[in-house]
């Protein structure tokens, strides 16, 4: 199958790992450079332009995280140099109101658009296991099923908009959780207990979760690399899950919390670093104890 693959940040890097290794021809655009070449080296085709990533595919994915980029990238060519029929899966997260936004663009252009927002991370990426929240057509959901669950684990939502809603409610409970975790974690350390023995003992417990398994070992090693999704990201995905919450009405005082805590770590200087560098700011609180992580 020939793909068109707009946007090789971790995730999008580690989805093109899986989707070469599943023998699909590639098409690959990237604005930086250095992403494209290792894609490259997999097997994909470099393109130097986004427009011929769009062409003469038969489906085109883009995975960016700058909803004006992308906007900017369907406005200028990106559309007008894909096949009618060809369908555009958006793999961002966006708040609902941009995320319509990019779907009537779409379909002012005659491309069916779907809302594809993922969970985890690159390694799942890679491993063919991402949760995938789609919103957009059923009927081109059953079509493109096969190669979703080559990708990973695709779920139907419904409209595009119930997808992105689905994502901010799980992205807001995972990075809320982080957070958790972190403060545990140096509670456990300050009284000495084993690194390995906390991370056993609370994956076999009720306290296990997949970001416990996803960012525990991190945190007590204090290994902040390489980057699986930067601090600048969970800063604006939370943002827009307390835009939501905002507008619905509801009240959701630990996500507040949880998010001003993000903002305070990009503050810091970490925001292109992981998202459990939040962590640091336990460790700079803890001055005269140690020194903060660099």
């Amino acid at each position: 199958m020939n793909i068109g693959f707009v946007g090789l940040g971790c995730m999008g890097r580690g989805l093109c790992f899986n989707l070469l290794k599943h023998g699909h021809h590639l098409k690959v655009y990237n604005r930086s450079k250095e992403p494209v070449r290792q894609v490259a080296s997999w097997g994909a085709q470099a393109v130097e332009h986004v427009e011929e990533a769009a062409s003469g595919v038969d489906i085109l994915f883009f995975c960016l995280s700058s909803a004006e980029a992308q906007k900017r990238m369907m406005e200028q060519g990106v559309l007008d140099a894909m096949n009618a029929g060809t369908p555009f899966f958006d793999l961002g997260t966006w708040s609902v109101e941009v995320a319509g936004e990019l779907e009537e663009l779409a379909r002012r252009h005659g491309i069916e658009y779907a809302g594809l927002p993922m969970g985890r991370g690159p390694e799942a990426a890679a491993a063919g296991k991402t949760p995938f929240f789609y919103g957009g057509s059923r009927k081109l959901f059953e079509n493109w099923r096969p190669l979703l669950d080559e990708m990973g684990e695709a779920s139907y939502l419904g409209s595009v908009s119930q997808a992105y809603i689905f994502k901010l409610v799980t992205q807001s409970m995972g990075l809320t959780n982080n957070i958790a975790i972190g403060e545990g974690i140096l509670l456990a350390r300050k009284l000495h207990l084993d690194s390995e023995l906390i991370r056993e003992v609370v994956l076999a417990s009720e306290a296990s979760s997949y970001q416990f398994w996803n960012s525990s070992e991190r945190l007590l090693h204090e290994v902040f690399e390489p980057v699986r999704a930067p601090l600048n990201i969970c800063t604006k995905d939370m943002a827009f899950g307390l835009d939501l919450a905002d507008k619905l009405g509801v009240s959701v005082p630990f996500f507040a919390l949880a998010r001003k805590r993000y903002e305070e770590a990009r503050e810091a200087g970490w925001g292109e670093q992981d998202f459990s560098s939040v962590y640091k700011l336990l460790l700079k609180d803890r001055r005269g104890d140690r020194e903060v992580v660099s």
